[in-house]
């Protein structure tokens, strides 16, 4: 072989093994692609229908962010019964899809998921879940009365403050109830005294000396800040005392909710919500205390008056407590955190007594679990995979075949440089020194040197080649 072809090919080769390898990545290469996971809550044991929320996100080498995806066919199948639902995500890349449910399903049936594109091959989520994730929650604790802790709780009056909702939403009218009890009955003529510290107004909306309750409005302003209560009742030597002292929980990122303390049993009603921070929409949910009877989300729109707001038309509901519960964060829906507000109202054919709402109202609602069942990330990817591992092997083939090819190319140096440099030796060397270096060379075969050099371009392309197979 010319040694100038040998040299060019010496050195091109691992120049071409690396490009080859470098293709060969590249066609494996994960490509961008969308995908919808699914989750679940349990329902309500008062409604027939259940809830899945959809996410789509788009996932670029193992990072996945949110995104706006329109067009989308939900298509589930309960037993033999096809619902289908022509929707889009909000600006956070969330929908939530109704599911109908029969009222004999059994939790170990199972319910198919598929959701669908236009614009897209493959379906962003495929797969069967468990009726048993959209069943009523089983172990839900049963509600009862809670009330704030106060840091202060002296007298013969012993004096309670409870929220309805839990937290005071900032800068809006928030319920709240006295509990009242004097030697354990109710005092007959209560006098309410009330001290809100700064940030905090308060007034007095009603008093029930029958049912040993008063009810408050309060408006917070400030994130953290308290109220001071005294109640006395009789008069002269038969006059006594309570008080109380604490801090009230402030939701400054929770909206407004603008709802009654009951509706009406078997008719839809309107629900309006006014936005408390920089959000493009509302998540809402209408929970009792086995599951949701109710999702959404409304885009705000800006009123006359200049404030964000939307209005949740909510459908018929059976009776019993529920709990409204608003955020512009849809985790925060989930976790009742300090931008959530959960209102509690009550739906009855005939309104209640304003006296009996702080039994009826003052327990909190409780976090429903969201249940993640599928991801359509893993069908996504099921050609991507393919293609990784016919673009590996390729790139690891043209690795095999450089080193191969290198190691040919030195064992053929090798055996030109021998007979090159004897041929030169031949001609100033005399017969007796041409003898005496036969004899070294039978003593000391190039063998090793080779074997040396061989094995560190093997070492050199498996090192590439353990790199590659590493990264990917």
């Amino acid at each position: 072989m010319n040694k100038t072809v040998r040299t060019v090919i010496m050195v091109t080769a691992p120049l071409a093994s690396l490009m080859t390898l470098a293709l060969g990545l590249r066609i494996g290469a994960e490509a961008g692609v969308h995908a919808v996971s699914v989750t679940a809550t349990p329902r309500s044991s008062s409604v027939s229908r259940g809830y899945l929320r959809l996410t789509a996100y788009y996932d670029e080498t193992g990072v996945k962010e949110t995104v706006e995806l329109t067009e989308l066919m939900v298509n589930v199948r309960v037993r033999d019964a096809e619902q289908n639902t022509a929707t889009r995500t909000n600006t956070d890349g969330i929908v939530d899809v109704p599911v109908e449910l029969p009222a004999d399903i059994r939790d170990d049936e199972e319910i198919l998921v598929r959701v669908n594109r236009s614009a897209e091959p493959y379906p962003l989520v495929e797969g069967r879940i468990k009726a048993s994730v959209l069943a009523p929650e089983k172990s839900a604790e049963t509600l009862g009365y809670r009330a704030l802790r106060p840091t202060k709780q002296v007298g013969d009056i012993v004096v309670d403050l409870s929220l309805p909702d839990g937290r005071v939403a900032a800068e809006a009218n928030t319920r709240a109830f006295l509990r009242m009890r004097r030697d354990g009955a109710s005092p007959a003529n209560p006098k309410v005294e009330l001290s809100p510290e700064g940030g905090m107004d308060g007034s007095l909306v009603r008093i029930c000396p029958k049912e040993g309750v008063a009810e408050l409005s309060l408006v917070a302003t400030f994130p953290i800040t308290g109220i001071g209560i005294v109640v006395t009742d009789g008069d002269g030597a038969d006059k006594k005392k309570g008080e109380w002292f604490g801090a009230v929980p402030v939701a400054m990122g929770a909206p407004r909710v603008q709802l009654p303390a009951s509706e009406p049993a078997g008719a839809p009603f309107h629900v309006e919500v006014r936005a408390s921070n920089a959000r493009a929409g509302v998540y809402i949910a209408i929970d009792d205390a086995k599951g949701r009877a109710f999702s959404d989300y409304k885009p705000l729109r800006v009123t006359t008056t200049g404030a964000e707001s939307a209005t949740v038309d909510v459908p018929a509901l059976p009776e019993g407590l529920y709990f409204f519960t608003a955020s512009g964060d849809p985790k925060a829906i989930d976790s009742l955190d300090s931008s959530a507000v959960a209102r509690p109202f009550l739906v009855r054919k005939t309104p209640p007594d304003v006296c009996s709402l702080l039994d009826a109202l003052t327990p909190t609602a409780g976090p429903i679990k969201r249940t993640p069942v599928l991801d359509g990330l893993y069908v996504r990817r099921q050609g991507d995979r393919q293609k990784k591992h016919r673009g590996l092997f390729l790139g690891l083939l043209s690795l095999t075949v450089a080193a191969l090819l290198e190691i040919v190319l030195l064992l053929s140096a090798a055996k030109d440089a021998r007979a090159d440099l004897a041929a030169r030796m031949s001609e100033v060397l005399d017969e007796d020194e041409k003898r005496g270096i036969d004899a070294d060379e039978k003593r000391s075969s190039g063998l090793p040197r080779m074997a040396v050099a061989i094995l560190i371009a093997l070492l050199g392309f498996a090192l590439i080649g353990a790199f590659v197979i590493w990264r990917v």
